[in-house]
């Protein structure tokens, strides 16, 4: 993550971006070229209520507290009421003590990580290999503490996440998951599509999905799944509330897999990540893929029902068994004995018995549950341990690490017998290829897909960045601009399309891009940042000054708008102004070597003012 800089003869500052660089593909196929295409950038823009909007029909878990007072008791100390986006100062004093005060630094390649606390107030710090140190408070935590527990920081409505997450199975603080490849320090925000399983729809601004309002639910509520509680609230009928216990087996399995069942998953165009109601079909809301075939000694965190769907008892029931068999959905596993989960077993076996030798069931605490689904770390968190679902004779010990990519990826409703969806099935597939590193085949499924007029916009974003990869700029603008006709207000689809057309010469698409990206979201760090670079080459200085300031003042990032920033200050002959820009500069850019080697070096004139080719190829690709 290197910050790239430009101040003098087109050099621009540019700070890395969460998401990594996509990778090139050797010898694969390239789309053939785009057909021409032009945006639309008369089309209305969207807007967002003041404070943003709740999801339509919702009401919260309070509202069915007075009716159902012992259910949502018990349910108080489930996990998944306390699994959302919470504020430090509403948790345990005491807890939190014991996880910050004494705890051991993390490091992450060349830079070092501690959790601290002064008094009430909880922060990360940052260690620099000069010993310069960067102290970012934390505000919030995200998770029930279960499992683990990550951290936010909040600055504005948005939250960025920290690197280090709380284990508390292992007592130890370690690296996020999201962090081990490339650390991405304090520049990871917190979307819809990561926060909708932790907690019932938050109030939320309709245009950006990186934005939330205060005060956020707790955790997942009744409404996840009940539905919707308006109606039903205002009615008091039960017909007016969706019961589970009612639905079919493979639609109360699919209540629970809207967010246990999240590897290899595509939402469906013009799916809100919210938007899943329980009895519908849940490949008509997120087309989720899973490996075929399964490895039996390797599992990941989110798989639940694909592992216990592929075990002979629910093979063998006739799709009678479901999670809630064994799970009361009100009332927390955690804590619960032996004895308990084998009365669950002996509720369908009890016939047969086990055939175990008396003393091996002594030794192992007559614990059905620790000989068939062995407990061991996931595949792709290790420092969280999970019971398999996958249910066994003989189990084989669990195996860490993640696995290669799959021979073969199939639909959950093909996986479980079901007819295959045929809406967008090459759409999401090439995506799922793509999330599954088969590269080849992701970009092979893409172009037929593509040649379909498929809806999915990362499909059109794929082949994108394959052919820029390739330099073919024209044909990749082509192909952004197909989607954005009918994906105008994607912030994915809008960003590579300003960057791409930088690269391709054309500012005056660019800017017209980064404006909608604005309107839609006022406080856009990386629009803003690239909007007022453009403005700075072009000599635009008093319209770029403001713009750079806000985007400097957006989030912990804004290390390009600092660099800008302090060009113009050079401009101006104000050399402390902008030695202070670059300071903040290597604060959020420590390792580069431009703002180490320039810092307070003063120069006489920013650079022409024409637009060529200055965009670094990491931008491109954040």
């Amino acid at each position: 993550m290197t910050l790239r800089i430009l101040i003098v003869a087109l050099l621009v500052a540019c700070n890395s971006d969460p998401r990594p660089a996509a990778k090139t593909k050797p010898a694969a196929p390239l789309p053939p070229p785009a057909a021409a295409a032009s945006v639309d950038w008369s089309r209305p823009v969207p807007t967002s209520p003041p404070g943003g909007a709740r999801e339509a029909g919702y009401v919260g878990a309070a509202e069915c507290t007075p009716c159902h007072a012992k259910l949502s008791a018990s349910y108080a100390h489930h996990g998944m009421a306390r699994t959302g986006l919470r504020r430090l100062e509403d948790l345990d004093k005491a807890w939190l003590t014991t996880l910050f005060d004494g705890a051991a630094p993390v490091r992450i390649g060349d830079l070092s990580y501690r959790a601290r606390r002064d008094g009430t107030h909880y922060a990360i710090e940052e260690t620099r290999p000069d010993g310069q140190t960067w102290v970012v408070p934390i505000t919030h935590a995200l998770g029930s503490g279960d499992s683990g527990l990550s951290f936010y920081t909040r600055v504005g409505d948005r939250f960025y996440q920290i690197p280090l997450d709380w284990f508390p199975e292992r007592k130890t603080w370690g690296i996020d998951p999201g962090f081990t490849k490339t650390n991405l320090r304090f520049f990871v925000h917190l979307d819809a599509t990561c926060i909708a399983c932790h907690t019932d729809p938050p109030k939320r601004s309709l245009t950006a999905d990186r934005v939330f309002f205060e005060p956020t639910p707790a955790g997942v509520g009744c409404e996840r799944c009940h539905g919707p509680g308006a109606t039903h609230v205002a009615t008091q009928k039960r017909e007016d509330i969706i019961n589970p216990a009612k639905l079919t087996a493979l639609q109360q399995i699919e209540v629970c897999a809207q967010c246990h069942q999240d590897n290899g998953s595509v939402y469906l165009p013009g799916k809100d990540v919210f938007g899943y109601r329980p009895g519908d079909p849940l490949d008509g809301f997120r087309r989720n893929y899973v490996r075929d075939p399964a490895e039996p000694d390797r599992v990941s965190l989110l798989e639940h029902p694909d592992r216990m769907t592929r075990s002979a008892c629910f093979l063998k029931s006739a799709g009678k068994l479901t999670c809630t068999t064994c799970h009361d959905p009100h009332t927390s596993s955690r804590g619960q004995t032996a004895a308990h989960w084998r009365d669950r077993c002996n509720s369908c076996h009890a016939k047969q018995g086990c055939t175990e030798k008396p003393a091996v069931r002594a030794k192992n605490g007559d614990d059905c549950v620790a000989c068939h689904m062995r407990r061991g770390p996931t595949a792709d968190i290790p420092s969280v341990d999970i019971v398999d679902h996958w249910i066994q004779t003989r189990p084989p010990p669990v195996r860490p690490g993640r696995a290669g990519p799959p021979d073969h990826i199939v639909t959950w409703a093909a996986h479980l017998g079901a007819s295959e969806p045929t809406d967008e099935a090459a759409g999401t597939l090439a995506i799922a290829y793509d999330l599954a590193g088969r590269g080849s085949d992701a970009d092979r499924t893409a172009d037929a897909a593509i040649a379909a007029g498929t809806h999915v916009p990362e499909v059109y974003e794929l082949a994108a960045a394959n052919l820029g990869a390739h330099h073919r700029t024209a044909d990749a603008i082509a192909m952004l601009a197909r989607a954005l006709a009918f994906a105008p207000d994607r912030w994915r689809t809008l960003h590579d399309y300003a960057l791409t057309c930088l690269d391709g010469h054309q500012p005056a698409e660019a800017e017209h891009a980064l404006d909608r990206m604005i309107a839609l979201d006022p406080n856009d760090q990386r629009a803003l940042e690239v909007k007022g670079m453009i403005l700075v080459l072009e000599g635009r200085r008093a319209e770029a000054r403001p713009i750079l300031e806000r985007a400097a003042n957006a989030g912990p990032a804004g290390g390009a708008a600092h660099v800008a920033l302090a060009a113009l200050a050079l401009a101006a002959h104000d050399r402390e102004g902008a030695r202070r820009e670059l300071e903040a500069a290597r604060n959020i850019e420590p390792r580069d070597p431009w703002v180490l080697d320039h810092l307070g070096v003063a120069h006489e004139s920013l650079p022409p003012t024409r637009v060529s080719g200055w965009l670094p190829p990491d931008l491109r690709n954040p």
